[in-house]
């Protein structure tokens, strides 16, 4: 059996990925998936995740990859979630942080992984990638940056209008943090 069209258009739009549960959603079988993997027309990227064969690699379907092995309600955060906006000096590479809500565990991920209620007002989509709104992924890498590297985030964030002061400072009193 080849894969469906549907899977296929889902895939496009999600740099390549798809998971197993999707796949099990839109009708596919498990031995389908299995004979997929085996004639090498999916490769497993994370337990559950998988990248369409052929499909271009970059660094936006790394990081989707690590949350959709992290689950639903999963959001990349730390330095990848500032590049992801453009933020000067955070890079996408590196190994990524994934927040995940506190009643979740994430076994053998080979990623970063931190539990934390992520709610909507904090949740967006950069480039495909669920991830945090700019003020809590700059707050998130505050818990171990030095301020150095914080005021420089803060400072590109602004000059690209995607951060406020107020809607920071606001956002850190929520969360008990200082800006």
């Amino acid at each position: 059996m080849t894969i469906p069209r549907p899977v296929l258009a889902l895939m496009a739009r999600r740099h390549g990925l798809i998971t197993r549960g999707q796949l099990l959603a839109r009708g596919c079988s498990v031995s389908d998936i299995d004979n997929w993997v085996h004639r090498g027309r999916l490769e497993a990227l994370h337990r559950g995740v998988y990248r369409l064969a052929g499909a271009a690699v970059s660094p936006e379907q790394a990081l989707l990859a690590a949350v959709l092995r992290a689950g639903t309600e999963a959001r990349l955060a730390g330095e990848q979630a500032l590049a992801l906006y453009g933020i000067e000096g955070a890079l996408l590479s590196g190994t990524p942080t994934v927040l995940v809500p506190p009643s979740r565990a994430v076994a053998g991920a080979e990623f970063v992984v931190r539990r934390s209620a992520v709610p909507a007002a904090d949740r967006a989509s950069v480039r495909g990638v669920p991830a945090l709104r700019v003020e809590r992924a700059v707050l998130e890498v505050a818990r171990t940056a030095g301020d150095r590297r914080v005021r420089q985030a803060v400072d590109s964030a602004r000059w690209l209008g995607l951060l406020r002061i107020e809607r920071l400072t606001r956002r850190a009193e929520r969360l008990g943090r200082h800006p």
